[in-house]
């Protein structure tokens, strides 16, 4: 078990190759754009080519990632085995919250290995270009670590439908097109992640409240796994 039997039970569910196929579309699809219009910025080919994915294809990837990992056990009462073998319903959730978290945060650095070598081919500075996009990076990774928060407790509290958490990716990236150009993006959090592309122009108070949003959604799935479903556990099997 643990998160390598976690990463396993989605081998063959085509999961990974939806995740696959959420990651290249968008950013060849931006890549196509950014060499069209001949872009010689870095800065501006990485906020370009990731935008799209980060705006639409990363909250459905991530209400994807979570849907399918819970569909894997409590669909198809697949955690009923694992408690027979000793393993407690909390280890299991526990386990499924780490694999989310893992996998996104690969998923993060896939997406930027591959924005990478467009802009390394098209600017001689890398490096320099990373260095000054390295906060807006951190906070694409804290905004997307805070829905895949958010995707968890959501189909902790509603177990009986595990495609739930899909179906809140799909209007949390739709949504994302209406209020991320907007005043109001700082209360919807599956905007965070494309705002973090434009870093220098989030106000600090603003960024405080991603941090705080951040522990806050982790602490809350945390209380949730050790005291709610300590106390449930025996209703689920």
């Amino acid at each position: 078990m643990g998160i390598i039997g976690e990463y396993k039970k989605s081998l063959n569910n085509g999961l990974y190759i939806l995740l696959l196929v959420f990651l290249l579309i968008p950013i060849s699809f931006q890549v196509f754009l950014t060499l069209l219009a001949q872009l010689k910025d870095g800065i501006a080919m990485y906020i370009a080519i990731m935008s799209l994915f980060c705006r639409l294809f990363l909250p459905i990837s991530i209400g994807l990632l979570v849907s399918f990992s819970f569909v894997n056990e409590f669909r198809r009462k697949g955690y009923m085995s694992a408690i027979y073998h000793g393993i407690t319903l909390k280890t299991i959730l526990i386990n499924k919250f780490l694999f989310c978290l893992i996998t996104i945060f690969c998923y993060l650095i896939c997406a930027l290995i591959i924005t990478s070598l467009p802009i390394a081919l098209t600017v001689d500075n890398l490096g320099t270009v990373y260095q000054s996009v390295s906060l807006s990076i951190l906070f694409m990774v804290i905004s997307s670590l805070i829905i895949v928060n958010l995707h968890f407790l959501i189909n902790i509290i509603f177990y009986k439908i595990p495609l739930l958490s899909l179906i809140v990716g799909f209007i949390g990236g739709l949504g994302s097109f209406l209020i991320s150009s907007t005043k109001y993006w700082i209360l919807f959090p599956w905007s965070y992640p494309v705002r973090s592309l434009y870093f220098d122009s989030i106000e600090i108070e603003y960024l405080y409240i991603i941090v705080t949003v951040y522990f806050l959604s982790l602490i809350i799935c945390i209380f949730t796994l050790s005291i709610l479903y300590s106390k449930k556990s025996m209703r689920w099997n």
